[in-house]
């Protein structure tokens, strides 16, 4: 693991597996991150947890499996809740 792989601030480390079970079985949706000649490229997908894995809708060919031949390496990041907060941003 290099130095950038491993997390910086440790005491947010989440590493109880059935707090990660709880958000990955509330979770709305997740995105998957990879990257494509250098590129990145992510796309929401839906999931089901059972037991220890995770399965991902999806087509049996395409640019997502492609991707993931040519570069095994993933990120995946999961939204457990998203509710737009009406004054809380602004755009000028």
């Amino acid at each position: 693991m290099s130095e950038h792989e491993e997390i910086r601030k440790k005491e947010r480390e989440v590493s109880d597996e059935g707090l990660l079970f709880s958000v990955l079985d509330k979770a709305l949706y997740g995105v998957l991150a990879m990257a494509e000649s250098g590129k990145p490229y992510c796309v929401p997908m839906s999931f089901v947890r059972i037991g220890r894995s995770l399965y991902f809708h999806s087509a049996l060919v395409g640019m997502k499996n492609d991707t993931i031949d040519a570069s095994p390496r993933v990120a995946f990041s999961v939204v457990d809740h998203a509710k737009y907060l009406e004054g809380a941003t602004s755009c000028t």
